[in-house]
């Protein structure tokens, strides 16, 4: 297949699927197909080599499935097409349809070559066939008259009965001619023709991407280094000249270093993965013998090729990123040119790829509002007056080298490649992003963007424009500095309430779920007062192409923003250019008049200002919005009188969006009424306002990803995405067995990310509980069932399938011992979890966020016994009184220290053993200077049921100990925060001395790494006021009264290794533990670190009663505890069946087989001995026995079975002997 261009097939292979669309492929040939739905299989198909030098376009003059109509393009614009036809036979139901469909069209090309299968007879091709068939006559008088010429051999068989079906026609001045291709035999009961057409009008290939992989860093370096001593300095005072022109050096720097050190790709592969020399040789023999016998065994050749590459490939995987890739290999869709456009904006239907281009960019690149954009320097009021920070460089190094490996722009130059010259390139980009941000400014090589066309999955229609989604690919360099300022606007917008509160998106530590939780909770409440609810849900269309200019600028004048920002914005937002990529093709440059590029980082933020008026507009606590997601509620004793409120609304919406050129899609917008009792949908209103009519319609409806329906029971929901992640489940399942296939260990990471969060998804906003507490008409808590069983028994079955992918084990394994060998929660219990841990996070979160005002509306109502009886409101009653943490305190561009510099200055481990470290730690503690003044502190935890936490301190100066303290925390507090608290506490009994005049610093030695770590910086975690109480105690040392010799000097902290006779060290530690013993504070808060371990040792605790009741007696023999220790799950997949068969008994064994009536199983081993899951340490020929442990076997064989050492012994001797390969063979009829 070296030389052929173009291979049309007809009735091709079709998987049975066919919403995926899969058929067969070769990686050097993309694929053309005549329909983009295929309801019905398409019974014709083109492959053209990828990179044919030749523009190609697909037209559709006929919408039939048994053609497809292909134009080549030529360099003088010389346009040739070829129709590939299958004409079904008479006899079939829709029997010549594609030839008539041929009669009836109207322009039929004059350059042309017709050809496939076309089942009619006729003597002017088949001498031997005398009679023509019912429409052969006529075809041949209409391809007369179309100057269409038979070039295919006449009277040469193509069929196996001796049949010529398969013709080729020609029309045009175009030499060309075919023959029948014997060594293309491909086992079809048709030949195959060649055809060789005369065509010199091949254009330059595009240039190949560079490989990153090939790229030799010394000699990048080297390039970049004499690169750069080309580009001019940025001066002090820029102009925006010097600005464009810096950047675009910079930028070319780069990517002339990038592309003289690294390769570009080859062509790509000119055969598939799986194919060997084994098909080479079957092909061969063929082709020679082209027998039935030789067909079956070339088919049966490749099958096995497939088959063994794929096996291959499983088994030998170990990068978890392949097995994700595995894990969506079920969900994969076939691949196929654009098909032609129906041009919205124009009603015309595009073909070529420059039409195409030009719709897209009309459809899916234009604002289509009638309003007209507005001056930058239109008049305005700011609201409040932001002030913007400046930029360092620690903010350019983690916006830049922390970003990840985006996609590059049109400069190619990715992630790595800013990484690997960074220490070259800082300075210039510092100045650069400093020159931008000060004049207002974003280089032009920067607004040059490259559109990708990505089709959007599960469409109706892909003539649709609509049915796509432009990606911007951005200079990376650019999209650091975007990044960067988006960043700092986001904490601002919030800073500064410039957002409603419940305008979610692209800000810190808010969640669609946070959004859906908010909903539902207002909802619940209402209907428990008796009232009826009614949700109304809106989508902008087009969103960030939708953004004017101008009015983006005026807004953010009137938010407040800092000019200099402002100017930025207009700058970014204005003369921007595109080159869209579609098919392989990347278009000219064009000019883009207005939106915000969807693939920045900015755009996000920048379009949520954009529409923050819709928010505040009516009520703003009924309005919700997740970026161009929108949702109004109204609640009243009436549903009419809800969609009337919801009507005056949606007017009000409208008439905003359409002075602003931002449009809402009908199409998108939803209803649902929620009441308590009975009513159809004739009796629920609906929404009628100007051209948008919005009803309700039957079923739930879907905001964010959140199913709704009538009754908030989200039975729907859960039905929906168990059934999504069931699929994946089998998908995953199907990759491996008990012998071979992904490490049980990638697959539980996979189970875990990819399908269980799946169907988990939004659990924080539906599940209930499996009960709930209410009081009984004599006012007693009685427990009310939240009639959840079928919910779990869904998710149920997605968690056992994913134990079932996961182990390998036998079907009829025990369900307890899956969940507990596989190391997953029953879907109740982890539910539970989920849900409790989200409402902890409500402790987290700024004062501003829905939820936590929320939270703190149910705490007040619980004061006054009025707590509303939702999923939301139980969650939070049933936290214990917690501190709360401000994220908002300190933002996120305050310079602090790294890790790595913080390990630095406490001496941490940094690669140490404990015990190098002490003596390290004794050498340095001897040159202190006697008269500063030391502190020892240390915390603990009791282990007792009670699990009381203290601290303590014990402050020494002159050798001489002056002061020793200990406290209790009560039992709501971990040993971090009583580390943290002992060593403020130590701090500011010290400043308190009379003697800190006498002493330059003061050491504080402790022996909690992270406590450590984070004292002396801003945190946003557990004990949040103690860490910033130490910062003001740093403060307060400096300006303490001291002696005139003596120097201010520092609070120093230290980390000192634990239990390792540190003296002082050690008096802390006992003090601690006397602090453990002492009263417990009066009503002590609870810290947030006590409260994640608090929910999951409860979720832990759940699960081993679960474990101890349902326990089978064979795992309660080998006094077998639950654990949730993963590292027997690393072993191979064989031995670990191995292994998982003994303990469950469910294996290879006697027993097992009689149990099951396997009439055909081995029940002996070689020995002689039936098999039992024991026999392996009693077997004479294996002697476990006097190999594995000289204990007696009742010690022996627990320690083996349950001991991870005892374990991991046993599977080195499983696998060194091969016992169950070798000497008690695995029977294979036994699963």
């Amino acid at each position: 297949m070296d030389q052929i261009d173009i291979i049309t097939i007809q009735e091709p292979y079709i998987y049975k699927d066919t919403s995926r669309k899969i058929t067969k492929t070769h990686p050097s040939y993309e694929i053309f197909t005549p329909l983009d739905d295929w309801k019905e299989n398409p019974r014709v198909l083109t492959y053209i080599r990828k990179e044919i030098g030749i523009q190609i376009n697909q037209i559709r003059p006929i919408i039939s499935r048994d053609l497809i109509f292909i134009q080549l393009i030529s360099t003088n614009n010389t346009i040739f097409t070829i129709i590939n036809i299958y004409n079904a036979p008479t006899q079939c139901t829709d029997g010549n349809q594609a030839i008539k469909a041929l009669f009836e069209l109207q322009n039929f090309p004059n350059n042309a070559i017709l050809l496939g299968d076309f089942n009619l007879h006729h003597p002017n091709w088949n001498p031997l066939h005398p009679s023509p068939s019912t429409l052969a006559e006529p075809f041949v008088e209409w391809s007369n008259s179309r100057n269409l010429h038979l070039i295919s051999p006449i009277g040469t068989p193509t069929h196996s009965k001796g049949n010529v079906l398969d013709l080729t026609f020609l029309s045009g001045p175009y030499t060309a001619y075919t023959a029948l291709a014997e060594q293309l035999e491909c086992t079809s009961d048709h030949s195959t023709l060649k055809t060789y057409l005369h065509w010199n009008y091949r254009s330059q290939k595009p240039a190949k991407k560079l490989k990153l992989n090939t790229l030799n860093e010394t000699l990048f370096k080297d390039l970049l280094e004499t690169n750069l001593t080309n580009i001019a300095a940025i001066p002090r005072t820029p102009s925006l000249r010097d600005l464009d022109q810096a950047a675009s050096s910079l930028t070319q720097a780069l990517t002339k270093a990038y592309t003289g050190s690294a390769r570009r790709s080859i062509n790509g592969p000119l055969q598939q993965p799986w194919w060997n020399k084994d098909c080479i040789k079957a092909v061969y023999k063929h082709r020679i013998t082209n027998t039935p016998t030789s067909k079956r065994s070339l088919r049966k050749t490749v099958r096995k090729a497939k088959h063994t590459f794929y096996i291959t490939k499983v088994d030998k995987v170990e990068d978890i990123n392949d097995v994700y890739r595995m894990a969506k290999w079920h969900q994969s869709t076939g691949i196929y040119r654009t098909p032609p456009l129906a041009d919205l904006s124009k009603q015309t239907i595009a073909n070529t790829i420059e039409e195409k281009r030009e719709t897209f960019a009309n459809n899916l690149l234009t604002n289509l509002a009638e309003v007209d954009d507005i001056p930058f320097d239109t008049p305005t009021a700011p609201s409040r007056s932001i002030t913007f920070p400046d930029i360092a460089i620690q903010d350019i190094e983690l916006a830049i080298l922390k970003a990840g490996n985006t996609a590059p722009g049109a400069d190619e130059i990715p992630t790595k490649i800013l990484q690997v010259a960074w220490l070259q390139i800082k300075e210039v980009t510092l100045s650069l992003f400093k020159g931008c941000l000060h004049l207002g400014h974003h280089p032009k090589c920067f607004r040059l963007a490259t559109i990708v066309i990505i089709p959007k999955p599960n469409k109706p229609d892909y003539t649709n424009p609509r049915s796509y989604r432009p990606i911007a690919l951005l200079s990376v360099l650019g999209k650091g500095l975007e990044r960067l300022i988006a960043k700092k606007v986001s904490w601002l917008a919030l800073n500064y309430q410039v957002l409603a509160n419940q305008q979610l998106g692209a800000l810190p530590l808010r969640s669609s779920v946070d959004l859906t939780t908010c909903v539902t909770h207002d909802i619940e409440a209402s209907l428990k007062q008796g009232l009826k609810t009614t949700l109304l849900t809106m989508d902008v269309k087009g969103a960030f192409d939708a953004v004017l200019p101008g009015r983006l600028v005026n807004r953010l004048r009137e938010q407040g923003w800092p000019n200099n920002l402002v100017r930025w914005v207009q700058s970014f937002a204005t003369n921007r250019s595109i080159k869209i990529r579609l098919d392989g093709e990347t278009g000219p440059e064009t000019k883009l008049e207005c939106g915000l590029p969807q693939g920045s980082p900015i755009s996000p933020i920048l379009f949520m200002l954009y529409i923050a008026p819709l928010f505040w507009m009516g009520k703003p606590q009924s309005r919700f919005g997740y970026a161009d997601d929108i949702a109004i509620l109204a609640t009243s004793n009436s549903l009419q009188t809800n969609c009337d409120s919801l009507k005056m609304d949606m007017q009000e919406t409208l008439e905003w969006g359409k002075t602003e050129g931002i449009t809402f899609d009908p199409k998108k917008s939803e209803l649902i009424h929620f009441y308590k009792g009975h009513r159809t949908l004739t009796d629920t209103p609906a929404i009628h306002t100007g051209s948008m009519n919005i009803e309700v319609k039957p079923g739930p409806l879907k905001w964010l990803g959140v199913h709704f329906d009538r009754k908030l029971c989200f039975k729907p929901h859960v039905q929906i995405l168990a059934a999504k992640a069931l699929k994946g489940a089998n998908a995953l399942r199907s990759l491996s067995n008990t012998h071979r296939g992904i490490p049980p260990y990638l697959t539980r990471k996979v189970a875990e990310a990819c399908i269980l969060k799946k169907c988990y998804f939004a659990s924080e906003t539906w599940w209930p509980g499996r009960t709930r507490t209410k009081k009984n008409a004599l006012n007693n808590p009685i427990s009310i069932s939240n009639v959840v069983d079928s919910h779990l028994s869904l998710l149920n079955k997605v968690v056992i399938t994913c134990t079932r992918a996961i182990l390998p084990v036998y079907k009829t394994t025990n369900t307890a011992v899956l969940y507990e060998e596989a190391k997953l929660r029953p879907s109740e219990i982890e539910l539970n979890l989920i849900s409790q841990l989200y409402a902890a996070r409500t402790t987290r979160l700024d004062l501003y966020h829905p939820l936590r005002i929320r939270a703190e509306n149910i705490t007040k109502a619980r004061e006054y016994n009025r707590t509303p009886d939702t999923r939301f409101a139980r969650l939070i009653t049933a936290l214990p009184e917690t501190e709360h943490i401000n994220p908002l305190a300190f933002p996120p561009w305050e310079i602090r220290e790294s890790r790595a510099e913080a390990e630095a200055r406490i001496n941490g481990p940094m690669g140490r053993t404990k015990a190098q470290a002490a003596e390290d730690f004794k050498a340095f503690h001897a040159k202190i200077p006697r008269s500063d003044i030391q502190i020892f502190s240390d915390g603990s935890k009791s282990e007792s049921k009670d699990g009381a936490t203290g601290g303590g301190f014990v402050i020494s100066q002159f050798d001489i100990q002056i002061a020793h303290h200990s406290f209790s925390l009560g039992t709501n507090a971990e040993v971090f925060d009583a580390e943290a608290t002992a060593a403020v506490a130590g701090a500011a009994k010290a400043l308190t001395l009379a003697s800190t005049k006498l002493a330059t610093d003061l050491w504080i030695f402790l022996d909690n790494h992270e406590a450590a770590l984070r004292l002396g910086s801003h945190f946003n975690g557990s004990s949040q006021r103690v860490f910033e109480d130490f910062l003001k105690l740093t403060q307060a040392w400096a300006v303490r009264p001291r002696l005139p010799h003596t120097s201010p000097g520092k609070i120093r902290v230290r980390w000192v290794p634990g239990h390792l006779d540190i003296p002082g060290n050690e008096i802390a530690d006992k003090a601690a533990k006397e602090g453990t013993k002492l009263p417990f504070p009066l009503n002590p808060i609870c810290t947030l670190a006590s409260l994640k371990r608090m929910i999951r040792t409860r979720a832990n605790k759940a699960d081993e009663q679960l474990w101890n009741t349902v326990s089978p007696q064979y795992y309660k023999d080998l006094q077998f505890n639950h654990t949730s220790n993963t590292d027997t799950l690393s072993l191979k997949r064989a031995t670990l069946h191995h292994i998982l068969a003994i303990r469950s008994q469910h294996g290879d064994f006697a027993a097992y087989h009689e149990r099951f009536n396997h009439t055909t199983a081995h029940v002996h081993c070689s020995c002689g001995k039936r098999k039992t899951p024991l026999h392996f340490f009693f077997c004479k020929k294996g002697k476990a026995f006097k190999a594995l442990t000289k204990s007696p076997p009742s010690e022996a064989i627990p320690w083996l079975l349950r001991n991870p050492t005892g374990i991991a012994k046993l599977a080195e001797w499983l696998e060194y002997t091969k016992f169950y390969t070798k000497i008690c063979p695995w029977h294979t009829g036994a699963r």
